[in-house]
């Protein structure tokens, strides 16, 4: 767990910051990133707030949140992710998911808002991206909220030219009890 309890905290999580075309970021069950008002950024490249955290090897999804939380308390979050391309499925751009009865939290207070941008994996060419979302929230309980501010999700699905290329969503929230709120921002 990451935590501030007196001061704000801007935490900026880069998983490329070499530029070298791969870089995921994993947060485990019970990870925490609490920051007391400060921005919380999950990213990659020159610029994380723009620029993707992007799935390799065997961590396919650019940015996954097992069982974790982001609580920016007041602050900002901003989470931009990009599946391995690949001709496999499940290669989310972002995934915000339940571990067990354990679920990912995304939250922050007053008017902070948060950013998710996500884009599914895909080669471009054959074989099989079924799957592989933009933005995936799942399981019971995994939720993004704010209070006053705005919450924006945008994902593309991925995609290849031939071969089996369905459910591909740009933004999925798979659960009955998953939920995207916010008490009165826009």
């Amino acid at each position: 767990q990451v935590a501030s309890t007196s001061n704000a905290l801007n935490l900026t999580l880069n998983s490329d910051f070499d530029a070298s075309g791969a870089g995921a970021i994993l947060m485990n069950l019970n990870s925490a990133v609490r920051a007391n008002g400060g921005d919380i950024v999950l990213g990659g490249g020159a610029d994380p707030i723009l620029s993707a955290a992007l799935g390799n090897g065997t961590l396919t999804s650019g940015v996954r949140l097992v069982g974790a939380m982001l609580d920016a308390g007041g602050g900002d979050i901003f989470v931009r992710g990009s599946g391995l391309d690949s001709g496999n499925p499940s290669r989310h751009g972002v995934s915000i998911e339940t571990s067990g009865v354990v679920p990912s939290v995304v939250q922050t207070s007053g008017t902070g808002r948060i950013e998710i941008v996500g884009r599914g994996g895909g080669n471009g060419g054959a074989g099989t991206t079924s799957g592989s979302h933009g933005v995936q929230i799942s399981g019971a309980n995994s939720r993004v909220t704010s209070a006053a501010g705005a919450i924006s999700i945008q994902g593309t699905g991925g995609g290849i030219t031939t071969g089996n290329n369905s459910g591909n969503h740009g933004v999925l929230i798979n659960s009955n009890d998953a939920r995207v709120e916010s008490a009165s921002g826009d």
